[in-house]
């Protein structure tokens, strides 16, 4: 049995973004993106205490490593998806040694 449209189209957008990601400084674009965010998080006040979400970067993504850490050296407590053997999702601090 074939791939349906939307799994073809998914496919396709997935090796377009390999191609993207392998031209690519992909630790430059992350402390981009964590200069960004922190800026973002100083105009809304996001301090201590406070929760936000992140992702965990594949390999042909942006890393974020530095802006969860940027961002839990504050005390703002970053939370994560994480896949359950049911494909459900379920969120985690990221910082969690038992997810």
């Amino acid at each position: 049995m074939g791939l349906s449209v939307k799994q073809q189209v998914r496919a396709q957008r997935r090796a377009a973004r390999r191609a993207i990601a392998a031209t690519r400084d992909l630790a430059a674009d992350g402390e981009g993106i964590a200069r960004h965010t922190l800026a973002l998080a100083d105009n809304l006040a996001i301090g201590p205490g406070e929760v936000v979400t992140a992702y965990e970067a594949l390999p042909a993504e942006p890393q974020t490593q530095a802006v969860c850490r940027a961002l839990t050296q504050r005390a703002v407590h970053v939370i994560v998806p994480i896949t359950l053997a049911s494909f459900d999702l379920d969120w985690h601090e990221l910082d969690d040694p038992d997810r």
